[in-house]
C-alpha cells in the first residue's frame, strides 16, 4: 500500500459510480489526437461508449486532477441521461 502523500498524488486507473465501472487512461496528446480524429489540442476526454475518462499524462498532477474532475462532470451527466 502507498503511504498517505503518494497515494493522494495518484490519478486512479477506474472507479465506480452510478453503478458503472469507469477507466481512467493517461495518455500522450498524440493518442487523444487519435482518439478524436482531429487536429485539436486537448487534456482529456470522456467517451460515453468506453464509459472510459482519459487525460494528458504530461500534464502536472493538480492539473490533471482538474481535468479528472472536469470530465467526470461529463461523465455524470451521461450516466444520468442514460437512466
Amino acid at each position: 500500500m502507498l503511504p498517505a502523500h503518494k497515494a493522494r498524488r495518484r490519478i486512479p486507473k477506474s472507479f465506480r459510480i452510478l453503478g458503472h465501472v469507469i477507466r481512467v487512461r493517461q495518455v500522450t496528446p498524440s493518442e487523444l489526437k487519435k482518439i478524436v480524429e482531429e487536429d485539436v489540442a486537448l487534456d482529456g476526454l470522456w467517451i460515453d461508449s468506453e464509459k472510459t475518462i482519459y487525460v494528458d499524462k504530461r500534464l502536472p498532477i493538480f492539473t490533471k486532477r482538474q481535468v479528472l474532475y472536469h470530465e467526470l462532470i461529463h461523465c455524470i451527466n451521461d450516466l444520468r441521461e442514460e437512466g
